[in-house]
């Protein structure tokens, strides 16, 4: 899924394909886009855009596809994704403007179904050896 061919949705359509609404999206490329155009050595190009290295991240961390499968719906290499996903990631999170979702702490006020496992040891029965019952001794009473 390609930003191009998101532009035809509605906001509301926008947001359920994306994850997040098209203003806070729009909001997001433009902090990826200052972010860019404040490294040094910027290096060769990516070959998908600020808008779709976006899209990468939040359908990975949104639908938790393999990065194989994303690499083979953008038409990049896989080590490739692995990259643009951390960089995004990392410029998101550096510009305290968007916060990643943190797990939730259990707490005791809290209703929570439990499980409980018995894993005690138990002694497993075998039989005992005793001289007349291993194979050497078999051996040795054989006429």
């Amino acid at each position: 899924m390609r930003y191009e061919h998101l532009k035809r949705y509605s906001d509301t359509e926008f947001k359920r394909l994306v994850g997040v609404p098209r203003e806070l999206f729009s909001e997001m490329v433009s902090v990826i886009h200052d972010a860019e155009l404040q490294k040094r050595r910027p290096g060769r190009r990516h070959s998908l855009s600020l808008e779709d290295q976006l899209l990468l991240t939040l359908n990975y961390l949104r639908l938790y596809t393999t990065q194989l499968s994303l690499s083979a719906s953008y038409g990049i290499a896989e080590s490739n994704v692995n990259r643009t996903i951390h960089k995004i990631e990392n410029i998101l999170v550096k510009s305290r403007r968007f916060a990643l979702p943190k797990k939730a702490m259990v707490t005791e006020d809290e209703d929570f179904n439990w499980v409980i496992l018995d894993c005690t040891e138990t002694e497993i029965e075998r039989p005992k050896k005793s001289s007349g019952d291993t194979i050497a001794e078999k051996r040795k009473n054989i006429p």
